[in-house]
């Protein structure tokens, strides 16, 4: 049966709130309401029994464990309290174990790495401990070495103290054995067996590097500077270096390399700042004037240097070829016999091969120096006294190379020639200015110029001071008197010798007052001096000798032009021109054609000469030429400074025959031929014009018409008088005006041209003139009066005897009549005619005979002026 359960106290009605309670009032609260047996763990079984059995009913369960879970609760709610009580000692307590924990952790990491170092350190005094026996084992080692490094540094310090004192006294090969010899001891069985020696074979092979390269600077020391001693071990030591077939290249190469070597650095040396930099063709452009001849010298100097070290090797191989003088050094190194007739074939072919390599080096040395001159831009602009340095710098150094190689110097020739034509071209173009502004400057009035000014001895003076002829510099000329050998006594271009142009043989100051020299104008006298540097040019410019003196006619013929454009009227210059063209006046009545024909005989020279000059001259400077004067005295100055300018040019053929071929001497001949016609013509042709001017026979001719011609009488008639008045009174014009300016010679050659002019107008006044033979008498009375009237005014006498001819032919038969007019041909045809139409003989002649006559001569004369025209 259900039996109720009091075990367990009822809970209180009001129960308090679990977490309100103190722990006082839980242990109050479980005090009172737990039963005893609950607080004794020792009857923990006996309860639960006792639970079991006072177990009823199913609500009294549920009531107890309502009750146990409330108990529980406080019970808990007391725990709690007991263990907050205690936390902050137990957070504490956990944090105080997490430290010991990881200080525990650090202690067992610090032990850790401590026993590691222990291990290192045993492991550590253990090798040390085995090193110490190692050392003492390699002291006793080391010792022993020690001393045989010491005996062997001492050998070592001789053999290197030896090879420097070979080497510095140029016994390279000796250098070359010993250093062969030390490395040959380095590598035996006993020196082999110490690593410490590796350095010092190091240093043995770079002291053979060494030594080879002090052979290659020996051979480039004897390619510019000579030493037998020197260039013997250099060629000993090159047979240890390569094969005997590569030290022939090898020498070869090293005149071509010092070739461009010894070009840049006497460029160098001529310009003040740096130019390392710069290739050669930059530095032809820049260098102009002094610098530029300073170059070409030092290039020049080098150069001619080096050729004669060469020629120097080549002289020892043959002075060392006998057996009576062997080879020093190889015979005091070499002592083997097949080893020295080795060497000997060695040489041999070495003094063969330098030969050989001769006509190379001045290909390549020329071909150097021609395109530094081409690529020169301020050649042309160097001057005169310049060009002659420079060009006589070439020639002697032509000679030289030539002597050298025994070939031509085409390239170099080539080029100097291109230059020279340049800096002509230059030249003459800068002188042909100058002379059109002296020109047009000139007025034409003589130089007080003194008695002791002789042309031809200023000439002569420029032709001597130009020196030498450049020979060399064509190639007209084969053989030159040079021999190599001289340069023993030097280099021809050590030193720079500069040259100056000649002081002028006539200063303004010793002219003053002085009219006893030659006639000439200022333009004349500066073209003399102008010539004189165009002759020395011609005889220094030797590839270009023939156009420096074509530019010189040139400036001669420029000159005459001048004074016919300035002296000639334009009237004149229309009939010159109709004398040059003469084939196109055909058309015209026989008289007329004959006056032509006269008119070319007389200036056929002056107006071909005049049409070819215009043609090059005219077209550039017309506004030179224009007309300025027509003073007399003007006129002979002209003329006169034309002749002495030709004279001039003429005292020169004897140089120019030696730098002139044949065909281009023909030229000058033919220039001295014509150009001095040329100007008689135009002499003559300025008087034909000028002679009306300074003498008026206007109204003269109606006095001598008006006079009774077929009367004679025993004086002559007035108009003689009156005409020698004339010349007189001309006499005394040309005294007033030209006063000492015109020597009293040149003053009686005009008053000679002007009564000849009379007579020529007597001649054709008289054939005009009907009358008997009275009145041909009277005038020849008249006109010897004439003539003996002014004889003694004049330089000499007149020409009036085919005049006499003329007159006294008047009454002779017509045969004589017809053969002397048709010998005479020089007599105008007009005047021919005047005479067979009035002479009395003729006139009694049949007018079928007349005519046939008159024909004949008309043919005659026709047939001389068709030959002329064709």
């Amino acid at each position: 049966p259900y039996i109720e359960s009091t075990t367990l106290p009822e809970p209180e009605q009001d129960k308090p709130e679990i977490r309100n309670l103190d722990k006082a009032q839980v242990k109050d609260l479980l005090d009172r309401s737990l039963p005893p047996m609950y607080k004794d763990p020792s009857q923990e079984s006996s309860i639960k029994l006792q639970e079991i059995r006072g177990v009823h009913s199913k609500q009294e369960v549920d009531d107890r464990l309502t009750q146990l879970n409330y108990f529980l609760e406080v019970a808990t709610h007391g725990l709690f309290l007991e263990v907050m009580k205690n936390y902050d000692k137990f957070v504490s307590g956990m944090e105080n174990i997490q430290t010991i924990n990881q200080l525990l952790q650090e202690s067992k990491l610090l032990t850790q790495e401590g026993k590691g170092s222990l291990e290192k350190l045993k492991a550590s005094l253990t090798y040390k401990s085995l090193r110490l026996i190692y050392l003492s084992r390699k002291q006793k080692r080391l010792r022993h070495l020690l001393q045989e490094l010491d005996s062997f540094q001492s050998t070592c310090e001789a053999t290197s103290l030896s090879i420097k004192h070979a080497t510095q006294q140029g016994n390279l090969y000796q250098a070359l054995l010993l250093c062969k010899s030390a490395q040959e001891q380095l590598r035996t069985a006993e020196t082999a067996q110490y690593s410490a020696i590796k350095e010092i074979k190091n240093q043995a092979e770079r002291k053979e590097g060494e030594i080879y390269m002090k052979v290659k600077e020996g051979l480039r020391s004897v390619c510019v500077n000579f030493n037998e001693h020197l260039y013997e071990n250099v060629l000993l030591a090159y047979t240890h270096i390569s094969k005997y077939s590569e030290v022939s290249t090898a020498i070869q190469s090293e005149f071509m390399h010092s070739i461009n070597r010894l070009t840049k650095e006497g460029i160098e040396e001529a310009l003040p700042h740096d130019i390392s930099t710069m290739t050669l063709e930059t530095l032809a452009h820049i260098l102009h004037g002094t610098e530029l001849l300073e170059a070409l010298r030092l290039i020049l100097r080098n150069l001619t240097n080096l050729l004669y070290n060469q020629h120097l090797m080549s002289r020892w191989h043959e002075e060392h070829d006998s057996s009576e003088s062997p080879y020093p050094v190889t015979s005091s190194c070499v002592f083997e016999p097949q080893k020295v007739e080795e060497l000997k074939e060695f040489y041999e072919t070495i003094k063969l091969d330098l030969l050989r390599n001769r006509k190379h080096i001045w290909k390549q040395i020329q071909h150097k120096i021609a395109g530094f001159i081409q690529e020169s831009n301020h050649f042309e602009l160097l001057k005169v006294d310049e060009v002659n340095q420079a060009l006589g710098w070439i020639n002697t150094f032509i000679e030289i190379g030539e002597d050298f190689s025994g070939t031509p110097t085409s390239e170099l020739k080539s080029a100097v020639q291109n230059k020279s034509m340049d800096f002509l071209i230059k030249f003459h173009q800068t002188n042909v200015n100058n002379l059109v502004n002296l020109i047009e400057a000139e007025l034409w009035s003589r130089l007080p110029t003194p008695e002791d000014y002789k042309i031809k001895e200023v000439i002569l003076s420029y032709l001597n001071y130009a020196g030498p002829i450049l020979q060399a510099l064509s190639d007209r000329f084969e053989d030159f008197d040079f021999s190599f050998s001289s340069l023993a006594l030097g280099n021809p271009f050590e030193n720079l010798q500069t040259s100056e142009s000649p002081e002028p043989h006539l200063t303004w100051k010793s002219m003053e007052g002085s009219y006893k020299g030659p006639v000439l104008c200022p333009t004349a006298l500066n073209l003399i001096k102008f010539m004189g540097t165009y002759l020395q040019l011609a005889l220094r410019l030797t590839p270009v000798s023939f156009q420096v003196v074509k530019s010189l006619t040139q400036l001669v013929e420029f000159f005459i032009y001048a004074v016919y454009k300035t002296f000639i009227s334009e009237d004149a210059k229309i009939k010159l021109k109709k004398v040059a063209c003469i084939k196109q006046f055909q058309e015209e009545p026989i008289e007329v054609l004959h006056d032509n024909y006269l008119d070319y005989q007389k200036y056929s020279d002056l107006a071909n000469g005049i049409a070819r000059i215009s043609g090059t001259i005219e077209s550039y400077h017309q506004e030179v030429f224009s007309e300025k004067s027509k003073s007399l005295s003007e006129k002979i100055v002209a003329i006169e400074s034309s002749f002495h300018l030709v004279g001039a040019f003429s005292c020169s053929t004897e140089f120019l025959k030696k730098v002139l071929s044949d065909s281009e001497m023909h030229f000058v001949e033919e220039f001295l031929q014509r150009t001095p016609k040329m100007i008689y013509q135009l002499e003559d042709f300025m008087w034909e014009e000028a002679v009306q001017q300074v003498i008026n026979l206007e109204g003269m001719t109606k006095q001598i018409n008006d006079l009774k011609w077929n009367q004679k009488s025993e004086e002559n008639n007035n108009y003689v008088e009156r005409l020698i008045h004339k010349i007189e009174d001309l006499k005394s014009r040309l005294e007033a005006l030209c006063h000492e300016s015109i020597p009293h010679h040149l003053q009686k050659k005009v008053l000679g041209r002007v009564a000849q002019h009379v007579v020529d107008f007597l001649w054709e006044t008289y054939a005009k003139i009907n009358c008997n033979q009275n009145g041909r008498e009277q005038m020849k009375l008249d006109l010897k009066a004439f003539t003996e009237g002014v004889q003694e005014l004049l330089d000499k006498g007149l020409e009036y005897s085919v005049l006499e001819e003329y007159l006294d032919l008047w009454k002779s038969n017509p045969d004589n009549i017809f053969n002397w007019i048709l010998e005479n041909t020089s007599v105008p045809l007009r005047l021919h005619q005047a005479l067979f139409t009035s002479a009395p003989s003729v006139k009694s002649m049949n007018k079928q005979a007349r005519k046939n006559l008159q024909s004949t001569i008309d043919n005659h004369y026709r047939d001389l002026v068709s030959q002329l025209t064709n």
